[in-house]
């Protein structure tokens, strides 16, 4: 296998290539002696990572709703929420809905926390024409 910018010749399983840091992709090969079907082990991977990544998405979207719908304990969710895609992220860096899902969270951290930011500075500027 050859990086597919620089043409190094690379080994099966590496992830980077080591001459121009190109992030490998991960090729899934058809045995097309068995009639073109996956063989068991890489079907059983493919099934494994699928599922982790379904399992980072779902608790991520109920803690977020939970946010929203559960102000007892919104801080606990909103950090949960933080925590899987963040957790996420890091166990799939290439896959694009992670990224963009991650970048997105962050962006609206951002904006909420310049929001409290500008109310607290309203308050106290409230507080101070007041007295």
């Amino acid at each position: 296998m050859k990086c597919k910018k620089c043409d190094y010749e690379l080994k099966e399983n590496w992830k980077i290539c080591p001459k121009c840091s190109e992030i490998v992709e991960t090729v899934v090969t058809i045995n097309l002696e068995n009639n073109g079907e996956l063989d068991d082990k890489k079907l059983k991977e493919l099934k494994k990572d699928y599922n982790r990544h379904t399992i980072y998405f779902v608790i991520f979207f109920i803690s977020l709703f939970c946010v929203f719908f559960v102000p007892i304990l919104k801080g606990v969710f909103f950090l949960v929420s933080l925590v899987t895609i963040v957790g996420a992220f890091l166990s799939y860096p290439n896959k694009t809905f992670v990224k963009m899902t991650f970048w997105l969270f962050l962006v609206a951290i951002s904006i909420f926390g310049m929001l409290i930011m500008w109310l607290i500075y309203q308050c106290f500027d409230l507080m101070r024409s007041c007295s």
